[in-house]
């Protein structure tokens, strides 16, 4: 229902946003100077046992003759990930090096959480014209999910934005076979799921909402997006850190304000607003 849709109570800012250049370019530098790049901007990826310990990033060169070193700096959100040699080493003849970032293996990652990281050029006098100087790399835990069945959602996360009627409807549920209190919700804002949304909608499908209640005191939903755009970006949600939902039996309940919405166009693509109850009953 359109209408509804443009019934947003705020005033909406509309920003211009320019494309970032996803692949590094390696365009010669005058006087022969060498210089280095990136092979991507971003890069994301879910991680399992069989990855092994390893993970490479591509750095290359506008010219293959001689060695030659550039250095880089590394962060990460968690020390589990490290990076021992941040110096890209690059042999004669050779264009294109990596420097590896070495981690535990996978069967270490948290459950639902999000692992960043970046690596950045040390200086930007290095970097080639048209080049990527910095790359942020985002994993998650790979999960092994089984259908579950259909559970109902009551909808507390659009309500407030749009001042629409609470609904409570059915939506599948998944659960991960690696641990018992984790779960995920398949296109629960999907078109013929939740009545409000119209097809061209959808942004992402299939969409999975994944809310981790292993800790029954302390029910959390990582970051995530929820899979429609009403045209301000994306939805997306997150439990507000310090904020927890519950979970009795089979009945998962978010109080309200323990979930914070946001869409990735509106306010800078920051959470903006609380959301309302929500409550999962489970299949």
């Amino acid at each position: 229902m359109r209408n509804i849709k443009t019934s947003l109570w705020l005033l909406i800012t509309l920003f211009v946003v320019s494309c970032a250049q996803e692949e590094g370019a390696l365009y010669e530098n005058p006087d022969g100077i060498i210089s280095v790049s990136l092979a991507s901007s971003k890069y994301s990826a879910e991680l399992a046992p069989e990855d092994g310990t390893e993970i490479t990033v591509q750095v290359q060169r506008n010219n293959a003759k001689g060695t030659f070193n550039a250095p880089f700096s590394f962060k990460s959100s968690s020390t589990l990930f490290t990076m021992s040699d941040t110096i890209a080493h690059f042999a004669d003849g050779n264009a294109i090096t990596y420097l590896t970032i070495s981690f535990p293996g996978s069967e270490q990652m948290s459950l639902g959480d999000s692992y960043q990281l970046t690596v950045s050029l040390f200086d930007a006098k290095m970097l080639s014209a048209g080049g990527i100087q910095q790359q942020t790399l985002t994993f998650k835990r790979r999960l092994t999910w089984v259908d579950a069945g259909t559970g109902q959602w009551t909808e507390g996360l659009i309500v407030p934005i749009f001042v629409l009627p609470v609904l409570t409807y059915d939506v599948a549920v998944q659960k991960a076979e690696e641990a018992d209190g984790v779960y995920r919700l398949v296109n629960p804002y999907g078109y013929e799921v939740y009545e409000y949304t119209e097809e061209g909608d959808v942004v992402t499908d299939p969409c999975y909402v994944m809310i981790n209640a292993i800790d029954a005191d302390k029910v959390v939903i990582p970051e995530t997006g929820i899979g429609i755009d009403w045209g301000y970006g994306e939805f997306f949600v997150a439990s507000l850190s310090g904020r927890y939902g519950t979970r009795s039996g089979k009945t998962i309940t978010f109080p309200a304000q323990t979930l914070a919405v946001g869409m990735r166009n509106y306010n800078s693509g920051s959470l903006s607003f609380y959301a309302e109850e929500c409550i999962l009953v489970l299949p």
